[in-house]
């Protein structure tokens, strides 16, 4: 007797399960479905990525002016601004960016990338006037 049709040589026996073909034609599906879900995955967390820094930036401004407020002059010291501080260096809230700022009458802000980000050239620093 053939086997071909779920049935085994043994009357009254049955195989059961998928065969190596079927495996194998799920496998190529889940390939084909992953290489189109991932480059939309990582388009939504370059987003979030960038709106972690475009939050840092607007926080910073807002201290910034508070700051001036208080004291009459900006400030450069990113530790008198409420940051978070990484081994002296300020950086955003999800650590993505480094913020930094640039004295002068109207002070400058900046975040650049500290992650994966830097292979995108569009995604590599954020400015900010304060």
């Amino acid at each position: 007797m053939s086997s071909t049709s779920g049935q085994s040589a043994i009357p009254g026996l049955r195989y059961s399960g998928f065969t190596l073909v079927e495996m194998m034609i799920t496998v190529v599906i889940l390939a084909i479905l992953a290489t189109i879900v991932y480059p939309s995955f990582m388009q939504s967390i370059r987003k979030a990525n960038r709106i972690d820094a475009q939050t840092a930036l607007t926080r910073t401004a807002s201290n910034l002016q508070g700051f001036f407020a208080t004291n009459g002059t900006y400030t450069t010291d990113t530790s008198q601004l409420g940051l978070i501080i990484d081994a002296g260096t300020a950086v955003s809230d999800n650590g993505h960016y480094v913020i930094t700022v640039t004295a002068g009458t109207q002070p400058a802000l900046a975040a650049a990338t500290s992650s994966a980000q830097v292979q995108r050239a569009t995604c590599r620093s954020t400015t900010s006037a304060a």
